[in-house]
């Protein structure tokens, strides 16, 4: 049922699974993605811990430098320089800073960019976030108008782009530049004057506004996916550029902290990342001691593990009075450049400066929303404007109108005159009732003869007609050309419904379900048509001997002879019609030798015509007798082929036999969506028709960036409704939430610059124990290092310092380094202990 490479393409570009969500699972999807979207911050916990926005990948705009050329300006020339540094020195700094120099080699330098004062930097953020401001309040509409919306919203190379635009945008620009599938009346039907009921083509003008209906809906639809997929890729776009520019902002400041907080060995400047691994050379000294390989008798003797072990302490020490010493001189405002008032400043010019980008962004992202909506909305009647302006719409309903009157002008012909119209009256709409003649008006003398008297003068009485007047049948009266002012409001309403509610998974899959129907009741009347037009031509044609026992009596069934039916111009590629007129009229009605036959015949005819009718006007006026579906083999022959070539009755696909039906069809979906990759998006439109908004709608709603469910009211829309994520929404609120990250941030820069304060007195204690330390550290190797250890612990877990990044993650690591070399310097101990070489110097 499911073909191996529809299995293996697999669905997983467009969800899951295969059915459209309601609105409960479309909830908790969007609740899924937001949380994703957003890096893992939720809106009930935006501020877990201090905000970091460290990119591997570099902080320019180049692929927006159009719309963002000054902002663009500020990133490549970053703050004014006061430092500059080394290529060696920019790679290490890179790294702490999380960013990595592989990629880049020796342009390190560049890619860092200058180093900045705290002022500089301060300065510089509040500058970025301006230029951000002032150049998004007109890129939209420069951009626009210049470029085109399209292109516009490519222009930072988005995720998924590809997919969207093969199975959203592309299908609404085939369908805006060209005819809604069948919508135009075959040319065929339209010069065949049926007789039919004309309740018939009433019925038949019925259906047209309901195909309008549903080709407008469809338009609500598809120009609703094109437009939310715009739209969420301005979502993307922003938080991309946002993203971007908060990474520049927070690099920044970090490299100036990380340059000011760095240390000293051997002649280099060592920043944050590098102390963990500054005393590397030791740490690999003390290993290769005790490595494995070494035998017994290689064993280190006691002054060479004394010596490395002495190494190892030696360099953690000095990186640790190092650290210490700069962690005092930055609380004590000694360190340059870098006072109470200096880091102050920078922490609250860099905050604003995100504040204003996340708040540049979400105007932008609403500004968007707006015109997209507006656009959108435009676009769609325009093109309702385009269906009623191509003629298709007027020229259809005058020719249901005029068979309607056809079979009108007849009635009136067997009411008045007791006979069916003729062609002339049929075509005219007129009927004679009495024809015209002359009477004598005036008696006379003729010839100047008084003896010769008669009529001189003769008038003419006109023919007495009757008219056809279509307003007064009922029937006919009611075939109306539909105004398009309906169907504006028709796909204002529907366009409405779907921004506020999204896609109806019960709607959709019923019209998923009745585009199978009308296929398979098409495929059905084809096939009888063919049976009984194949049984005429059997019972007019085949030989006595090839009707078999059908065929009784010998005379009775006797066929015609080859001449005959050549002098009557009926052979096997003779119409129905063609056949029905000569039987009509087949004067040999009383011959016993062809009564079997004729019978039949009549028998068949009516039927076999009826028949013919039902697939050809299925053929020619698909979307008039199936008012609700496309034509599957006209516009979607990827999935009629599948159907076509499954195990299944294409005659029958109803009850039992629609799941089955169904899962072929959107397996194939899958299919043709893969092979598009390569077809290209022409191909996908032409191969899936209107499948190809079913298998959009579900793209649309996995690929959705998501909604915060919870915090949402119930009148908020479905589409256009996505936001910024959460990490960068958070800066907008980040003084009103519960304590507030602001507070959390300057009252740990108050608590830093305040020796009373309990961070204040743990760095004082942190200091004595140092200087403490240093006094005696030549004297022996006995220390007490359970005093350290808690000391550095306290400062690093105290929640005051906890929101001070990057200072914060400085001491982390410098704790770590300490904390690991000390295992190291331990370890080392034991093993020489172990190999009975006692170390006897208690390094606890």
């Amino acid at each position: 049922m499911l073909s191996a490479n529809a299995l293996a393409a697999g669905f997983c570009t467009i969800g899951d699974e295969f059915n459209i969500l309601d609105k409960e699972a479309f909830n908790r999807l969007s609740e899924k993605n937001y949380t994703s979207f957003s890096e893992g911050i939720t809106p009930e916990d935006l501020f877990p811990n201090a905000p970091n926005h460290f990119s591997a990948e570099p902080t320019d705009l180049s692929e927006a430098k159009y719309l963002y050329n000054n902002t663009s300006s500020l990133l490549e020339v970053g703050p004014e320089s006061s430092v500059a540094l080394e290529a060696e020195e920019a790679s290490r700094l890179l790294s702490s800073i999380g960013r990595t120099a592989s990629k880049v080699g020796g342009a390190a330098l560049e890619v860092l960019g200058p180093i900045g004062d705290a002022v500089a930097v301060g300065l510089w953020a509040r500058n970025v976030a301006d230029a951000f401001e002032d150049e998004s309040r007109t890129s939209y509409d420069r951009f626009a108008t210049v470029m085109e919306l399209v292109d516009w919203f490519g222009v930072l190379k988005l995720p998924q782009r590809s997919i969207d635009r093969h199975i959203m945008v592309n299908r609404w620009n085939n369908m805006a530049a060209g005819d809604h599938y069948s919508f135009k009346i075959h040319d065929d039907i339209v010069t065949r004057q049926d007789l039919r009921d004309k309740k018939h083509w009433a019925s038949l003008a019925a259906n047209q506004h309901k195909t309008i209906e549903t080709i407008v809906k469809s338009y609500a639809s598809d120009v609703a996916l094109k437009y939310q997929a715009y739209y969420q890729e301005s979502v993307k776009a922003q938080t991309l550029l946002s993203n971007k520019l908060i990474t520049a902002v927070d690099q920044e400041l970090n490299k100036t902290l990380y340059f000011k907080l760095g240390i000293n060995k051997d002649g280099n400047r060592l920043f944050s990342s590098d102390i963990r691994s500054v005393c590397q050379s030791e740490v690999n000294a003390v290993y290769a001691l005790y490595s494995q390989q070494r035998s017994n008798s290689l064993s280190p003797s006691t002054r060479q593990a004394i010596n490395a072990l002495s190494a190892l302490k030696h360099c953690q020490n000095s990186v640790l009075e190092q650290a210490i010493t700069k962690l005092d001189r930055l609380r004590s405002s000694d360190l340059s450049g870098l006072d109470r008032n200096a880091l102050r400043k920078l922490y609250l010019r860099t905050l604003n400066a995100k504040k204003k980008i996340a708040e540049t962004a979400d105007n932008h992202v609403r500004i968007i929303s707006t015109k997209l909506q507006s656009l959108m909305r435009s676009e769609g009647l325009q093109l309702i404007d385009k269906l009623f302006d191509a003629g298709a719409i007027t020229n259809t309903n005058d020719f249901f109108k005029e068979q309607a009157s056809r079979y009108a002008v007849d009635e009136m012909a067997r009411s008045l005159l007791y006979r069916p119209a003729t062609a002339r009256e049929l075509s005219s709409k007129v009927l004679v009732l009495q024809d015209s003649y002359e009477y004598c008006s005036r008696l006379g003398i003729l010839g100047g003869d008084p003896n010769f008297r008669g009529c001189v003068e003769y008038t003419q009485v006109p023919a007495e007609t009757r008219r056809f007047d279509p307003s007064q049948d009922e029937v006919v009266r009611e075939i109306q050309v539909p105004e398009r002012e309906y169907y504006y409001q028709l796909f204002n309403e529907t366009l409405y419904t779907l921004i506020q509610n999204g896609w109806n998974p019960e709607t959709e899959e019923q019209w998923l379900e009745q585009q199978i129907l009308s296929y398979s009741e098409h495929q059905r009347n084809i096939k009888q048509n063919e049976t009984s037009k194949a049984e005429v031509y059997r019972w007019l044609f085949d030989s006595r001997q090839q009707l078999g026992s059908d065929c009784i009596g010998e005379q009775s069934c006797a066929g015609w002879s080859a001449s005959y039916l050549a002098k009557e111009n009926l052979s096997r590629s003779s119409s129905l019609d063609d056949i029905a007129r000569w039987l009509a009229s087949y004067s040999g009605r009383s011959l016993y030798v062809h009564r079997k036959r004729v019978e039949k015949l009549d028998e068949l005819i009516e039927p076999a015509l009826e028949n013919e009718w039902k697939a050809t006007q299925g053929s020619q006026l698909y979307s008039y007798v199936y008012p609700n579906s496309f034509d599957i083999e006209k516009y979607a022959p990827f999935i009629a082929s599948a159907l076509k070539n499954s195990t299944l009755d294409v005659t029958n696909l109803s009850g039992n036999t629609l799941p089955l039906a169904k899962g072929i069809v959107k397996s194939h979906m899958a299919e043709a969506l893969d092979l598009s990759k390569q077809n290209g998006a022409d191909w996908l439109h032409a191969q899936l028709g209107d499948f190809q908004r079913y298998m959009a709608i579900l793209h649309s709603q996995r690929s959705s960036l998501g909604r915060h469910v919870s915090a949402m009211q119930d009148n908020t829309p479905v589409l256009f409704a996505e936001m910024l994520p959460a990490h960068i929404l958070r800066y907008l609120v980040s003084d009103l939430i519960p304590d507030s990250y602001d507070a959390r941030l300057f009252g740990a820069i108050d608590a830093l610059y305040d020796p009373s304060s309990e961070l204040g007195q743990k760095i004082t204690t942190l200091v004595s124990m140092s200087r403490m330390f240093n006094d005696v550290s030549n004297s022996g190797c006995e220390s007490n290092f359970i005093a350290w250890k808690e000391a550095l612990l306290s400062i690093s877990k105290d929640p005051s310092l906890y929101w001070l990044s990057p200072i914060s993650t400085w001491l982390n690591n410098v704790t770590y380094q300490k904390l690991t070399n000390q295992s190291i310097v331990e370890w080392g101990i034991m093993k020489q202990n172990d190999l009975g070489q006692d170390i006897h110097c208690s390094m606890l």
